[in-house]
C-alpha cells in the first residue's frame, strides 16, 4: 500500500513561492506551452511544455506530458504520463539543459503524485562546466502518493572551482501502470531550500496548510504542529513585509494592505533551524 506524503504542505494565500537569489530556470512554471503537428499522425495536435524535452513528438498520441491547471502556482504545471505502445506500458522522461551563471545550492520544485502499484518518478539535475565536465548533481526517487502538492529540496555540492556553465534536469518516471500520473510545477535553482530534505511524510508528521490560494483579503494557516513558532512574508525584492508568531496566522493575518504579487512566506522552527517555504500570489 502506497504512503501518503505530507511533507509540511505549505498551499499558500496570495500566491507566494521560489527563493531568492535564484538561477532561473526556463519556464521552470510550466505556464508556457506551444502547440505542434503530429509528425506521425498529421490530423493530430498537443501542446509540449517550451524550453522542455518530451516524448509526445516521438509516442503520441495518447500524449505523456500535458497541460495541467491543477497546479501548484500560476495557471499550470505539467502532467506526465506513462508512454503507452500498444499494450505496453513504460517510464517517460521530461528534460532540458541550460546555461547557468550561479552555483546553486539547491534543486528545489513541487510535486504530487498518483502511482499504482510500484510505479515511482525520480528528479534530479546534473551541473557541467563550458567543456560539459562533471561538477555536481543530486538526484532522488519519489515513491509517497500525494493528492496536493508538496516541495522537495535537494541538495548540491558546489565545491567545486570551476565556473559552471550548464544545468540538465532531468525528471524520469518508471511506471507500469496506464493509471499513474505525476505532476511537476516551479522548479529553481536556489541558494537555500524550500525545505530541509524531501521527507516523505508518516502518519506521525505535521501537516500545514495556509489558504485561501490565491489570497486577497485574510490568510490562514490550519495544521496539528506545535514546533514552528514563527513566520515571514517576503517580496519578489527580497524585501520582509510582515512577520510575527504563527498564531496570527492561525487567528487569520490580514493581507488587505499588501501589494499584488508573488511572495513568499516562510515559517521557522522553535529552534530555527527548519525553515519551510512556499509561493503565494497576494492580491486582487
Amino acid at each position: 500500500m502506497k504512503r501518503s506524503a505530507t511533507p509540511f504542505l505549505l498551499v499558500i494565500c496570495a500566491g507566494l513561492s521560489g527563493l531568492l537569489q535564484a538561477q532561473p530556470v526556463p519556464n521552470g512554471d510550466f505556464e508556457s506551452w506551444t502547440t505542434q503537428t503530429s509528425i506521425y499522425h498529421p490530423t493530430e495536435t498537443f501542446e509540449d511544455p517550451d524550453s522542455w524535452t518530451t516524448y509526445n513528438q516521438a509516442y503520441g498520441p495518447p500524449w505523456n506530458v500535458t497541460k495541467s491547471s491543477d497546479a501548484h502556482g500560476g495557471k499550470y504545471s505539467a502532467q506526465i504520463t506513462p508512454i503507452v505502445i500498444g499494450s505496453s506500458v513504460i517510464g517517460n522522461n521530461v528534460s532540458q539543459s541550460f546555461s547557468i551563471s550561479t552555483k546553486p545550492l539547491y534543486f528545489n520544485g513541487y510535486y504530487k503524485s498518483s502511482f499504482a502499484g510500484s510505479d515511482y518518478a525520480n528528479v534530479g539535475v546534473v551541473i557541467y562546466d563550458a567543456s560539459h565536465s562533471f561538477l555536481a548533481s543530486t538526484e532522488t526517487p519519489i515513491h509517497a502518493n500525494s493528492s496536493v502538492f508538496v516541495p522537495f529540496s535537494l541538495k548540491l555540492n558546489n565545491l567545486y572551482t570551476t565556473p559552471a556553465a550548464t544545468a540538465t534536469i532531468t525528471i524520469t518516471t518508471t511506471m507500469k501502470d496506464a493509471s499513474s500520473s505525476f505532476w511537476v510545477d516551479d522548479i529553481t535553482l536556489e541558494m537555500s531550500p524550500l525545505v530541509t530534505a524531501i521527507e516523505e511524510a508518516t502518519t506521525s508528521a505535521p501537516a500545514l496548510v495556509a489558504y485561501p490560494n490565491p489570497c486577497s483579503e485574510t490568510l490562514y494557516l490550519q495544521g496539528t504542529s506545535t514546533s514552528f513558532s514563527s513566520f515571514r512574508l517576503v517580496n519578489a525584492n527580497g524585501k520582509e513585509v510582515a512577520q510575527g508568531p504563527i498564531s496570527q496566522l492561525v487567528a487569520g493575518y490580514s493581507v488587505k494592505e499588501l501589494s499584488k504579487g508573488i511572495y513568499f512566506l516562510e515559517i521557522e522552527d522553535d529552534q530555527q533551524k527548519n525553515v519551510f517555504r512556499s509561493k503565494v500570489l497576494l492580491g486582487n
